[in-house]
């Protein structure tokens, strides 16, 4: 019942989300997907149960392996797509006074690096996240520039950066000034995710509560000609309690296709 509604709704890519210990289960869902004419995608684990935060000390074969399955379903559903499949990820995150931020760096920057080598040739892209502000947790993605930094220290035709625009407006938020953002930035943006936050502060609900400015970043994106994939992002219960699911999932997307042709009212410079 879901893929005709997805068509339905214009969608054609399809990003799923594995835990660790549930790899085959994801697998699953993909080789449905791919049955069913979408292309996939996938979202690394987060950071609680993909410890890319000590991945220069105990969490190193942990993430290697993790990354490893992730990679392999991937470059599965490429082959089978006939284009690239994205990993999108979170750098590492770590609680202030007990990680240090320049190590947290280190360790995004070190693992990238070795994800990259494992990438090479193959249609498999990686896409590094931008995150939100917090005063207890740092967070690598919390700036534009230091995730730019790092994208181009590691190098490589398959890393690039991913763009959620939800947490970037969380950061504006909370920190009270824009996310950093720039052209230099928006030409490595290989993958995006789009969803809206709820007057609770809640987000990755439906696009109903103008809380996020995807009004300007789609038109913004599109006039700098991005090629990749915008994800509506969303999750089920902020879904089902809006209302009929295939209803709200409609307009949400009828939003964002309006958004990204500059039907809207406002936009980001």
């Amino acid at each position: 019942e879901l893929f005709p509604l997805l068509r339905e709704c214009g969608v054609a890519d399809i990003e799923i989300n594995p835990p660790p210990e549930h790899m085959s289960e994801a697998a699953a869902q993909a080789y449905q997907a791919l049955e069913a004419g979408f292309r996939c995608h996938f979202h690394a684990p987060y950071p609680v149960n993909f410890p890319v935060r000590d991945y220069n000390g105990s969490g190193k074969a942990a993430s290697e392996e993790i990354f490893r399955n992730l990679f392999d379903l991937a470059l599965e559903c490429a082959v089978r797509q006939g284009s690239p499949s994205v990993i999108n990820l979170h750098g590492a995150a770590g609680k202030l006074g007990r990680y240090d931020p320049i190590e947290l760096r280190r360790a995004t920057r070190d693992f990238l690096r070795w994800a990259v080598g494992v990438v090479g040739d193959y249609p498999v892209k990686l896409a590094l996240e931008t995150m939100f502000y917090s005063t207890t947790t740092y967070r690598v993605g919390q700036f534009g520039s230091e995730i730019l930094d790092i994208v181009k220290e590691v190098g490589g035709k398959a890393l690039g950066l991913g763009l959620d625009m939800g947490h970037c407006a969380r950061y504006e938020r909370d920190s009270g000034v824009p996310y950093e953002l720039s052209d230099d930035f928006i030409k490595r943006v290989t993958h995006a995710h789009l969803h809206d936050i709820d007057p609770n502060g809640v987000d990755h609900v439906p696009l109903l509560y103008g809380n996020v400015g995807y009004d300007g970043y789609l038109p913004w994106l599109a006039r700098r000609h991005y090629q990749g994939v915008v994800v509506l992002e969303l999750d089920y219960e902020p879904l089902k309690q809006a209302g009929d699911p295939g209803e709200i999932l409609r307009l949400s997307a009828q939003r964002a296709r309006q958004a990204w042709k500059g039907i809207g009212p406002g936009e980001r410079r």
